[in-house]
C-alpha cells in the first residue's frame, strides 16, 4: 500500500487520494478488530477446553491413586495368603511325616 499523494496545484495534496488512502486504513482496521475478536474467542475456546482437560486429568489422578491403594492392598493379601498356605503345607507335611511315623512304627 502506498502512501504517497498526487500533489495537487492548490490544496497540497489530491483530496481523492487522501480519501480513498483513509478509506483502505478504516477497512483494514476493520478487518483486523473482527481477526482479532476472531481469534479471542478461539482462545477463549481454548481456555475452556483446557480447564476441562485439567479437571479431567485431576480426576484421573485421583482414579490412579485409588487403583494404586487397592493394588496395594491387593498385594497385602496376597502375601498375607501366601504365608498362610506355606504354613500350612509345612503343617501338612510335618502330619503327613507324623503318619508315616505312626505307620512304620504299627508295622
Amino acid at each position: 500500500m502506498s502512501n504517497r499523494f498526487k500533489r495537487s496545484f492548490l490544496s497540497g495534496f489530491d483530496r481523492r487520494d487522501v480519501v480513498d488512502y483513509v478509506s483502505r486504513q478504516a477497512k483494514e482496521k476493520d478487518g483486523l478488530a473482527e481477526k482479532a475478536a476472531g481469534l479471542e474467542q478461539a482462545l477463549d475456546e481454548l481456555r475452556e477446553e483446557l480447564d476441562a482437560s485439567l479437571e479431567e486429568n485431576r480426576r484421573l489422578r485421583e482414579s490412579l491413586e485409588q487403583a494404586q491403594e487397592q493394588k496395594r492392598e491387593a498385594d497385602e493379601t496376597c502375601r498375607r495368603l501366601q504365608e498362610a498356605v506355606r504354613a500350612s503345607i509345612l503343617g501338612l507335611n510335618e502330619l503327613a511325616g507324623t503318619f508315616d511315623a505312626d505307620g512304620d512304627a504299627d508295622a
